[in-house]
């Protein structure tokens, strides 16, 4: 009894974030759709076809940008540091692969290359 409760009282409480995302996640994307074509005509007639594909691609470029290649670069930078931040070059990598075979690293290396194979294999 008492966990269909707190299952009422946590979607009570989830109410304004569900009206929240069904009207301004569509309010929005209308107003980038009118915004954007507004914009575009107010452009001369042989810029448009040009400008048009950016105001589309532009945002996705935008979010991949944040979203997968900052961090990756990021992550890049910090496998060269340790705990502290400071540099420590190549050690991290020489660490986790000093213990050839039975290291984790390798186990894992293995096992993803197991995965490759075997996936490769069997998908039709």
């Amino acid at each position: 009894m008492y966990a269909a409760l707190d299952v009422i009282g946590l979607l009570a409480q989830d109410v304004p974030t569900l009206v929240f995302v069904l009207v301004a996640v569509p309010a929005v994307l209308a107003a980038y759709i009118i915004g954007g074509e507004y914009l575009v005509r107010l452009l001369p007639d042989r810029f448009r076809g040009s400008v048009r594909p950016w105001i589309w691609v532009g945002p996705a470029l935008i979010f991949v940008t944040a979203f997968l290649v900052l961090p990756t670069l990021a992550t890049i930078v910090q496998s060269f540091q340790n705990h502290a931040g400071d540099w420590v070059g190549l050690r991290n990598y020489s660490n986790q692969l000093a213990d050839f075979p039975g290291g984790g690293a390798w186990v894992a290396i293995r096992n993803n290359i197991l995965w490759l194979v075997l996936y490769t294999f069997f998908s039709p």
